[in-house]
Order: C-alpha cells, then structure tokens, then sequence
C-alpha cells in the first residue's frame, strides 16, 4: 500500500506539473493575433492590435509578438481594453504575472495600462467586483520606456468563471501614445493544483 501511496503521489506530482500551463489561450499573442481575447474599442472607438517585436520601438518580451494601443494625436483608444474568461478552480490561490509597457510625449500621466481581475467572470473591468492588480504608468520622457513586469498572487474566488482585463488610458491627443501588454500568465499555484488532482480540499491561504 505504502508503494501504492508513494506512486501516486509521484504520477500527481508530474501531472500537477503538466496542468501548471496558462489557463489563458494565447497570453503570449504568438498567434500573430487576438484570437481567445475580446477586443473592446476605446471612446472614439480605436482598439487593441497585435504588432511584431521591434514595431513603434516595442521588442516583444515573449516571442514574436505583442499586443498593443497607439494614438498619434487622438484620444479613440482611451478606455479600450482586452479582456478574456477563463476556468479556474473555486477558491484556490493563483499566480500570475503578465508584462505592460507605457510611452507618451505628452507632459502629463496621460498615458497607461491597468489590469483587473474579476473573480465572478464579468465584462466590465469598472465592475465592483473588478479588482485593480497591476498598472504601468508613464509621462513625458519619449525613448526611455521600458517594459514592466509583474507577477503576484490571488484567490481565484468562488465560482468556475474569472475574468482578466487589460485596460489603456489615452487621455491627451499628443503626437504619440503607446501602450502594451505581452506574456500574460495565470497558472493555479503548484501546491493547490496537485491537492486538486488528488482530489483533498483545498485550504486558502491567510493574507498577512
């Protein structure tokens, strides 16, 4: 029985390690586009697009491609956003991590990108239920932007839908904003993915 126990922890330990992939679909967008993502349109209605590295002055973190808002003297971009359910485990911690970048010439905070997370599965990142999670911000100081990245932790919360969003504010019409979002990440931690597997109720973990 003990070698039984022993196997089956062993075969839960690597299988725990397999599922450890993104539950996001292509939260890299090395599909070259927004496939899995809804593309909601900003103001004026501009929306997201998927750029090779290198474009505008971005290098993709993760691969061949990035996600992205440009505006050259307008403002239809602001408050548009991706966003993308998925299924997740009810009440288990998650780790996620995603990369934001932020460029303006303007001399103001007119330009940014948020990320929410709404444990319910919503649609609007504004919702009560939406919680801010992580923000790359930037003002005047055109060719010195560099890529953010991120990472933390959150309860999945009650229910088998979430919902993350990537929101941009293009607030002033300038000669350029840009703002992007690469490598977006979310896996269930190690830990409450093999006592899943094995099938043990999960304990969640107390925030100091």
């Amino acid at each position: 029985m003990r070698k039984v126990l022993i196997g089956l922890v062993a075969v839960l330990a690597v299988t725990a390690s397999a599922s450890a992939a993104n539950m996001l679909e292509n939260g890299g967008f090395e599909t070259g586009d927004l496939t899995g993502w809804v593309n909601v349109p900003g103001d004026g209605g501009g929306t997201a697009q998927v750029f090779s590295g290198g474009s505008w002055g971005i290098p993709a973190t993760e691969g061949s491609y990035f996600a992205g808002w440009v505006s050259s003297w307008d403002t239809t971009r602001n408050n548009a956003y991706l966003n993308q359910q998925f299924t997740k485990p009810a009440d288990t911690m998650l780790d996620w991590s995603i990369d934001l970048y932020a460029d303006t010439t303007a001399g103001e905070w007119s330009v940014g990108v948020d990320v929410f997370y709404d444990p319910n599965g919503g649609t609007d990142p504004d919702a009560d239920t939406a919680t801010w999670i992580a923000g790359e911000w930037n003002q005047y100081n055109p060719g010195s932007a560099a890529w953010g990245s991120y990472s933390g932790q959150m309860n999945s919360g009650a229910g088998t839908t979430g919902t993350i969003f990537i929101k941009t504010v293009h607030n002033w019409g300038v000669e350029w904003n840009k703002s992007a979002v690469d490598n977006v990440l979310i896996t269930p931690e190690p830990a409450a993915a093999l006592l899943l597997l094995a099938g043990l109720p999960l304990l969640r973990r107390r925030r100091a």
